[in-house]
């Protein structure tokens, strides 16, 4: 039975730990395909750590495809196709890096992924479910326009912001965008009656945790742009916190 290092972990939950030491045996061949773990009791046993940390790891590794479960049998290494890891692209400076340190809950701006949030393990049990559900329907030509269902979940982003908009920040102007998810606001009015600049407004956004979008270099000069591919319930809440704490503050 192996043996991994936790103590080496840092500041890593042990689950997640336990989970990249197994992971990384599968990946370099160490675990071979259809080779057997340890029980959850055994393993836990062994490296001296309760059986839900354990679970958590196995569980995960599930979830990602590199373990299948077989009742009464156990757990057992998937076969994968290796490949090549492309190579490392350094990111580009961040004109936001001055204020990443504060706690932002909603970013609408554009190009970035937050890695610390994303939910690696449902996209992956996603992903194979839709591969199972829709079979050979995912090589057939989409919708000229895109897919339908994410064309739903758009429209029905820009018609909440639109109408909350309209009705909550006055002196903002929106335009319903056409074919895209991309909200442009047009902050002239509001910034005059209130004696703001563009940058003390942009400011006051990321200082309530809405990440925001300078509009100025994409449309007029008092404009933002907001990125609304995202979860209903998240453009929701952050435009009730920019209207309880900016706009209306």
């Amino acid at each position: 039975m192996r043996t991994y290092a936790l103590e080496n972990r840092g500041r890593a939950p042990l689950y997640e730990y336990l989970y990249r030491c197994i992971r990384g045996d599968i990946l370099d061949g160490t675990l071979t395909a259809g080779e057997r773990l340890p029980s959850k009791r055994a393993l836990a046993s062994h490296l001296k750590v309760s059986v839900v940390t354990v679970e958590g790891a196995y569980g995960q590794l599930l979830a990602e495809g590199y373990l299948r479960s077989e009742p009464k049998r156990g757990f057992f290494v998937q076969p994968f196709e290796a490949q090549s890891a492309p190579a490392a692209i350094p990111a580009p400076p961040s004109a936001a890096a001055s204020v990443k340190e504060k706690s932002i809950q909603y970013d609408f701006t554009t190009n970035a992924v937050d890695t610390a949030r994303f939910p690696f393990s449902t996209w992956a049990r996603l992903m194979r479910e839709v591969l199972t559900q829709e079979d050979s329907g995912l090589l057939a030509a989409s919708h000229p326009q895109g897919v339908e269902e994410l064309r739903q979940v758009i429209t029905g982003n820009v018609d909440f912001a639109c109408d909350y908009i309209a009705k909550h920040f006055n002196g903002v102007d929106v335009s319903r965008p056409q074919g895209t998810y991309m909200l442009f606001l047009d902050c002239g009015e509001w910034l005059t009656a209130h004696g703001k600049t563009m940058d003390e407004l942009l400011a006051a956004g990321w200082d309530v945790g809405v990440i925001w979008q300078d509009g100025r270099a994409f449309h007029g000069q008092t404009h933002i742009r907001m990125n609304l591919a995202l979860p209903l319930s998240r453009v929701q809440e952050a435009l009730r916190r920019l209207d309880t704490y900016v706009f209306n503050a």
